[in-house]
């Protein structure tokens, strides 16, 4: 029999053992997949205040005074 290396054989013997995590991991169960949202019919008021409350908060962080002093 050829001489062969340690590091192979380490391989060839743990392949098996590695992959039974992989072959555990497939389901035959699919997950049922989520409900597709109407987008005829979106959210409008979640919408708005959602844009006001960025606006809001845009404007108010620009009316907000620095703390520079007058010698800048």
């Amino acid at each position: 029999m050829p001489c062969v290396p340690a590091a192979l054989k380490a391989i060839a013997l743990l392949a098996p053992v590695l992959m039974a995590g992989v072959a555990s991991a497939q389901q035959r169960d699919l997950p049922i997949s989520p409900a597709i949202r109407d987008f005829a019919n979106p959210p409008i008021v979640l919408s708005f205040f959602l844009l006001i409350l960025v606006v809001a908060a845009a404007v108010g962080a620009n009316l907000l005074p620095s703390k520079r002093g007058h010698q800048d």
